[in-house]
């Protein structure tokens, strides 16, 4: 789904026009003796500039540009719904919070921010919108004051992760160990009392890292969330924010999957007391069934009848239905593979047969080509090029990964504007080798999970794998090889094949190959250790950069040594993909 929001809203009402009135409604509601809590919507505020951000251009739902009157879906202030929005001082999403605020007040709700301290929230950097003024600093909580909680994205929002255990690159994401505790003494009073805890975009984390009698309070529940990168960990990559809430037990749903699959408007997800919206195209909606939810808790029960019989349990719902089912998670466009067919013998006809001219026998097409990607940090232009190029061919090409979960690339790796994201066909432990004509280990730093002998541990804890993968990696080079198939890989792809074992020594020793320049960090190694010495360390020759054909450019090193294909990065994938179809389309 793209993710950018336009400077302004097509149709009738403009962001000013739309805040403006509120701003004018707020002082007549107080006229009245209604109350409309401050907006922390200055002039200059009242029109943001949200361009860069992270969601599809949307249009306000109408209800937002009217003016509110007396009496119109307002409340004294002792009835109306009081939400508390949680915000960082330091790079909250202005989007997440305008909006889902909106949502709220919209729809009657009375709204306090909170954050880690009374000063200034400044919001974060293409996010549009000006800094606010919180309210209450978040050690002055009290929960009983209000019906629910709400946690604004941004990626400032990680500093309320109680349970992250890991350190960020930039010191304003870690929050103090207070900070963290206090967000999570006040998660568990919310869920204890009753009341609704909710979060939008990267603020789902912030629920997601809680802990309340041990467990995560989305184990088992059904989110929606960021689907991006969430900040850079210290020494390591950009993990993303699925990752971060998956790791805690959550069933999130893919991107758009709730409602209209056109766009995130509508993707809001109520799971018993935890409500969560995907991105800032959610946050209107978010409000808005937040205020729904607690004034359906708050109604009078209805009497019971004597014959009446208990409700079950209501199952999750999907905002804005009263109970969908989430969307399933679209079928593989790929053909799945199947293996050489058996013909199927057919009776014997009891008349006396005719002979019938038998046709030229044809050459079958190349089985599929297996492609191998890791489900982090794996570099997108060493996936789409080659795979293009096979395609071009008229190959058929399926996708395998450790898991069948979203896989993510590393930033700026060729994905251009998209995220990048691809959907593996299958497990790799669903993989049979004989279903393939060839196996391709893409590259990038999240290819070192597939390695099956590496010397030691990396930094970062999601380049090592299980020993599950790294076995069922190595049985399948194994198995290609014996069936005499082709076994490639490109750039840091070929570290796999180094560090693999056939019959006790690596596929590469005695051959010639390439592969990238940079490796990530293994613990107790000097960092300057890159593929060409994985090469050399498993008996390989290893030939230098740039050395096959023009010395000026990688775009030709590609190695054929028998039935093994290497090619050295990025800049080879083209001719690597060409080189590959022609192998397997004159074998």
């Amino acid at each position: 789904m793209s993710l950018f929001l336009s400077g302004r809203f097509s149709g009738r009402f403009s962001r000013k026009a739309v805040l403006a009135s509120f701003l004018a409604s707020s002082t007549l509601l107080s006229a009245c003796g209604y109350t409309a809590v401050s907006t922390h919507l200055t002039a200059t505020e009242a029109s943001p500039t949200l361009s860069g951000g992270k969601v599809s251009s949307t249009q306000l739902p109408a209800s937002l540009a009217r003016t509110a009157k007396a009496g119109f879906g307002i409340q004294s202030a002792s009835q109306a719904p009081h939400v508390l929005m949680v915000v960082a001082n330091h790079d909250f999403w202005y989007g997440d919070y305008a909006f889902t605020r909106q949502g709220l007040l919209n729809s009657g709700a009375q709204v306090t921010v909170a954050a880690a301290t009374t000063q200034t929230a400044f919001p974060q950097a293409g996010s549009g919108g000006n800094s606010i003024q919180p309210d209450l600093a978040l050690a002055d909580v009290n929960p009983a004051d209000f019906d629910a909680i709400v946690f604004m994205g941004g990626w400032g929002a990680s500093a309320f992760q109680f349970g992250m255990g890991q350190t960020y690159a930039h010191g304003a994401y870690n929050g103090s160990a207070s900070l963290r505790s206090q967000t999570n003494q006040l998660i568990s009073t919310f869920l204890a009392q009753g009341k609704f805890v909710s979060g939008l975009c990267h603020g789902v984390t912030a629920l997601a890292y809680a802990r309340v009698d041990g467990v995560s309070p989305l184990q088992g529940r059904q989110v929606v969330g960021w689907n991006g990168y969430a900040p850079q960990i210290q020494g390591q990559g950009y993990p993303t924010s699925r990752m971060q809430i998956e790791s805690n037990g959550a069933i999130m749903a893919a991107a758009g999957a709730v409602g209209n699959p056109a766009t995130s408007t509508d993707d809001v997800v109520v799971d018993g007391q935890i409500i969560t919206g995907e991105n800032v195209d959610s946050g209107y909606r978010l409000g808005q069934v937040l205020v729904e939810q607690i004034r359906a808790q708050q109604a009078p029960a209805p009497l019971p009848t004597p014959a009446s019989t208990p409700e079950p349990t209501p199952e999750p719902v999907l905002a804005p239905t009263i109970a969908p089912v989430l969307a399933p998670t679209p079928t593989p466009t790929a053909v799945p593979p199947t293996a050489t067919p058996t013909a199927t013998p057919t009776a014997t006809p009891t008349a006396t047969p005719t002979a019938t001219p038998t046709a030229e026998p044809t050459a079958a097409p190349p089985l599929p080509v297996l492609m191998v990607i890791a489900n982090r940090d794996f570099y997108y232009r060493e996936y789409a090029v080659p795979r293009a190029e096979l395609m071009a061919a008229g190959l058929q090409v399926h996708v395998a990964a450790q898991t069948t979960q979203l896989s993510y690339p590393h930033p700026d790796s060729g994905q251009g504007q998209s995220s990048g994201e691809v959907r593996p066909d299958y497990a790799l432990s669903q993989v049979r080798s004989e279903d393939y004509s060839a196996i391709l280990f893409v590259g990038g730093w999240g290819s070192s999970a597939y390695q099956y002998a590496p010397p030691g541990v990396y930094t970062n804890t999601l380049y090592n794998g299980t020993p599950e993968v790294k076995a069922t990696a190595n049985r399948l080079i194994g198995e290609f090889m014996a069936q005499n198939k082709y076994v490639t890989a490109i750039c840091h792809g070929v570290s796999v094949l180094a560090w693999a074992r056939v019959n006790g020594r690596s596929p590469l020793a005695g051959r010639r190959a390439t592969g990238g320049p940079f490796l990530p960090h293994l613990v107790n190694y000097p960092p300057q250790y890159n593929t060409s010495w994985y090469i050399s360390a498993n008996q390989g020759i290893a030939v230098p950069s740039r050395s096959i054909g023009n010395i000026h450019s990688a775009a030709d090193d590609v190695i054929v040594d028998g039935r093994m294909i290497v090619a050295e990065d990025y800049d080879s994938a083209e001719l690597f993909g060409q080189t590959l179809a022609r192998h397997l389309q004159n074998p």
